[in-house]
This record gives structure tokens, C-alpha cells and sequence, in this order.
């Protein structure tokens, strides 16, 4: 079971940012670049409370997400067919 899926078994982005007392933009990160050690006890102690069985800090250790997809830079879209890329004169 990878991050994203163990945030989407937990009810999803808000709820997982009330369960653990964190803003919802940090968990959408979680989601792209996995969850930090650092919060894997508040994220298992919610598992626990939710009554969802399976996540340790085992599986947290070895759940990074699949596929880690960079977010774009600030103020700049992707160029679409036939477009130069924003910015580009």
C-alpha cells in the first residue's frame, strides 16, 4: 500500500489534514512526494483510531508513492501543441 492510497483509505486530503492536525495543502504534497517520517506516528495513531488495520511504520517506511510527479514552477503553464511555452516571446 503506497501513501496515496493509505490517504485515500483514510478518507482523503481533508480528512486526513484534521485527523493530524495539519494544513490540507501539506497532505496534498504527502500525496505527490510521500509521507515524511516525521508525521508516520500521527499517521498510523489516526490508522488506529479509524480502526483501519495494516498501517505501521513498516509499511509508511516502504509506501512512498509509485510515481513521484514534480509540481510545475510557480507562474509558468506547459506549452500546448502549436503554443510557446508561457514566458517565451
Amino acid at each position: 500500500m503506497d501513501h496515496t492510497e493509505i490517504i485515500a483509505r483514510l478518507g482523503g486530503i481533508d480528512a486526513v489534514a484534521r485527523g493530524v492536525g495539519r494544513h490540507r495543502s501539506r497532505i496534498s504534497d504527502w500525496r505527490r512526494h510521500g509521507i515524511p517520517p516525521s508525521a508516520w506516528v500521527q499517521v498510523a495513531a489516526l490508522a488506529a483510531r479509524q480502526g483501519m488495520l495494516g498501517v505501521t511504520l513498516e509499511v509508511l517506511a516502504k509506501g512512498k508513492p509509485k510515481q513521484a510527479v514534480p509540481p510545475l514552477p510557480r507562474g509558468r503553464r506547459p506549452a500546448t501543441a502549436g503554443q510557446p511555452a508561457a514566458g517565451v516571446v
